[in-house]
C-alpha cells in the first residue's frame, strides 16, 4: 500500500491535483481505486491459491537444479 501512496504522490507532483481527469493516466486511477476498495473490504488482493504459494518454506542446504 505504501508504494501506491508514493505513486499517487508522484502523480500529484507531476500532473497536479487534477491528475485523475487526465485520460492518459486512467490506468493509475483505476489501479488506485481498486486498491482502495480492496483495503476497505479487508481483501489482500490475492486469491487463496496465491496465498498458499506465498507461504514461507523451510530452508534447505541441499543443492537443487
Amino acid at each position: 500500500m505504501a508504494k501506491l501512496k508514493d505513486v499517487e504522490r508522484l502523480l500529484k507532483i507531476h500532473y497536479g491535483d487534477k491528475w485523475t481527469e487526465n485520460e492518459k493516466l486512467s490506468f493509475y486511477r483505476k489501479a488506485l481505486t481498486m486498491q482502495r476498495i480492496r483495503a476497505e473490504d479487508g481483501d489482500s488482493g490475492m486469491n487463496e491459491e496465491q496465498e498458499l504459494l506465498c507461504e514461507p518454506m523451510e530452508e534447505s542446504t541441499e543443492l537443487r537444479v
